[in-house]
């Protein structure tokens, strides 16, 4: 049975208690790796800069503690060589399945999250939120 490793455990610890519920639940039957919870000012901002995140800090599911977002990887990571080079696979069949198992749990569950991987604007195939998150925010 899979299991969260060391670096899993400690990012699960920043997620609001749905997503720990649900990925409790997924890591019983896939295995995959928590990459990303909370992000601090100073990360959300890089990304900004770099292209990775089309939010600024605060527009982000992933800049509150309890974090309202997390990133996740199957695990082995689906990888492919672009001229030369290994770069991760997110146009694998793999990250749809993830997606998939983590929607089914989500609905059994009764926790509402929207998938990057089905974003128009921006497609960012490891995120995972919780789909009020802003109202969630206005709670905490």
């Amino acid at each position: 049975m899979p299991k969260f490793g060391k670096a899993s455990k400690e990012r699960r610890a920043f997620l609001c208690k749905d997503l720990r519920r649900l990925l409790d639940k997924m890591i019983e039957i896939y295995d995959f790796s928590i990459i990303e919870s909370f992000r601090d000012r100073e990360t959300q901002e890089r990304y900004y800069k770099n292209g990775s995140t089309k939010a600024h800090f605060g527009e982000s599911a992933h800049n509150y503690n309890p974090s309202f977002a997390v990133d996740v990887y199957p695990y082995p990571c689906p990888k492919k060589q672009v001229k030369g080079v290994i770069q991760i696979d997110s146009d694998s069949l793999e990250w749809i399945r993830m997606t998939n198992l983590f929607k089914a749990y989500a609905a059994e569950m009764g926790i509402d999250i929207a998938c990057g991987i089905d974003f128009k604007s921006f497609r960012d195939a490891p995120h995972i939120e919780i789909k009020d998150w802003r109202k969630k925010v206005k709670e905490i």
